[in-house]
């Protein structure tokens, strides 16, 4: 009789086995999302053949990242440069990767992407887009980063409820009211800032007044940055703006590369993307002013919400504190919502426009013919006894000063660049189809310095501009156009003009020797 051998228990698995699984599990993933994204590249670039690229080096793994990372602080000449003479250019980046930019500077097709097709361009959803992801950690649910159109999860109904709301404040009694009384007030606080004979930093000035104009009208905060006291949030504002566009263009060629690996190490938002951020110099640096950021705006919300004028009052944070929607909102989640739309509205009115005035002056500085010209205009119409508004500032009394602004947009439009990702696939009007997935840019720079647009583009010539005639949106989208137009436009055209006209009936101005 033979007892039957034990059963043999089976072998467990050790760590070094699950390692082995973890690696190969890892090199399928990483050689899946290799193949999958270069198939859909090779795709959209068939579609995408009769469409040239840039005019730059090609790299066969990286394609044109490199060079366009490596144009960082030119990356608007860059752009001039590698389309001139091709109304249409694409830029494929990595192999692995189905990003694949198409830059526009032909009217007829950034009419059709801001407005006949505009539901059809959008911006990407933030887990979907390295740049969006970023901008996106510092803006928040705000008017710059809500997608819209068939690419919005709720079909763009956030999108068009913030711009509903900021509509009202654009108004024609509020440019005559509260706009004219604080513009005229902080120009002549910028005038109190210039010192006479000195040499001075004059974007200091305009960002200053911008940013003190800014918190008046949107948010019915009192700030005195140009007569020198600390504004927190214009400080950490400019922190945070600068500290994102460092670590974005110097570590673009590291991040691009994250959805290559596994998880939870791999993607935006995963492992390695969390610790590299955690020990990133220039994140860190976002993200300690990004605290100083919220902490000023939620108590600038805190004191409005307690104000017994709320009602009242008639600043763009006052007209959302009133929306019967928002205000039906729980406190966390309503002052949330408020943090964010604060900071993208500063975006939106403060940079553009103090940008805007320091090219002004660029010109009149390197062109003091013109400057004695426009200051003859100014002390002319616009005599020291007559106060600023809108009557007297207007184009057809200020014909020159008018069109100083219009060529200072021209030749430097404050967003030089603006993507849009195509969320179906499309076809232009001359016929060149635009596959799904494609990052499409308008470029206004590139259309300002266009000899197809523009006659002698390079110079500076006023009497483009007179008698004024209104450009059409789409040759001239300094402003966006379609669905998209800035609600600001009046607004910061008149902003830009009070102080102009302010600063040139006090002072002439030079550049300082070796400018």
């Amino acid at each position: 009789f033979q007892l039957p051998a034990p059963e043999r228990a089976a072998p467990m698995t050790t760590p070094v086995q699950c390692l082995r699984w973890y690696l190969r599990a890892a090199l399928c993933h990483f050689l899946f999302k290799v193949v999958k994204g270069y198939l859909q590249r090779r795709r959209m670039l068939a579609v995408l053949k009769d469409v040239p690229d840039i005019k730059a080096p090609y790299n066969p793994i990286m394609g044109y990242t490199l060079d366009f990372a490596g144009h960082m602080h030119s990356l608007n000449h860059w752009r001039l440069k590698v389309t001139e003479g091709q109304p249409l250019s694409k830029m494929p980046l990595a192999i692995w990767g189905p990003v694949v930019f198409v830059l526009a500077r032909r009217p007829e097709d950034v009419k059709h992407i801001l407005k006949d097709a505009f539901h059809k361009y959008s911006k990407p959803e933030p887990q979907n887009d390295l740049f969006w992801f970023y901008f996106h950690k510092w803006l928040g649910e705000g008017i710059f980063s809500l997608p819209h159109g068939v690419g919005a999860a709720d079909g763009g109904k956030k999108w068009e409820r913030q711009r509903k709301v900021a509509a009202n404040i654009f108004t024609r009694s509020n440019m005559n009211g509260l706009m004219n009384e604080v513009f005229r007030e902080n120009a002549n606080n910028a005038i109190t800032a210039i010192r006479p004979g000195e040499t001075m930093d004059l974007q200091t000035v305009f960002f200053n007044f911008t940013m003190d104009s800014i918190m008046s009208v949107f948010f019915g905060e009192k700030s005195n940055s140009l007569l020198g006291e600390t504004s927190e949030y214009a400080r950490a504002y400019d922190v945070a703006h600068r500290a994102l566009t460092k670590f974005f263009f110097s570590k673009m060629p590291f991040n691009s590369m994250l959805e290559l690996l596994p998880f939870p190490f791999g993607n935006l938002g995963g492992l390695v993307d969390v610790v590299h951020r955690k020990f990133d110099p220039d994140w860190q640096e976002l993200e300690g002013a990004k605290k100083v950021l919220d902490r000023e705006a939620l108590r600038i919300i805190e004191q409005s919400y307690n104000d017994p004028n709320l009602a009242k009052r008639c600043d763009l944070l006052a007209l959302y504190m009133n929306d019967p929607d928002i205000k039906a909102m729980p406190k966390d989640q309503m002052f949330a919502y408020l943090r964010d739309t604060v900071l993208n509205f500063v975006i939106a009115g403060r940079d553009t426009t103090a940008c805007t005035l320091t090219w002004m002056f660029y010109i009149l500085c390197t062109h003091p013919e013109l400057q004695a010209e426009i200051q003859a205009e100014v002390d002319e119409k616009l005599p020291k006894s007559e106060p600023l508004g809108v009557k007297n500032l207007a184009h057809s009394n200020v014909p020159k000063l008018h069109a100083l602004l219009y060529e200072a947009l021209r030749l430097y439009p404050p967003v030089p660049s603006d993507e849009k990702l195509c969320m179906e696939d499309d076809e232009l009007p001359d016929g060149t189809k635009i596959p799904k997935g494609t990052h499409v840019n308008f470029v206004p720079y590139t259309q300002g310095r266009d000899p197809l647009l523009w006659t002698n583009p390079e110079k500076v010539d006023l009497s483009r501009w007179i008698p004024f005639k209104s450009p059409p949106p789409h040759e001239f989208p300094v402003f966006q156009a379609g669905p998209r137009i800035c609600l600001g436009m009046d607004m910061a055209i008149y902003e830009a003009k009070i102080a102009a006209a302010s600063l040139l009936r006090e002072f002439s101005f030079a550049l300082a020797p070796g400018e």
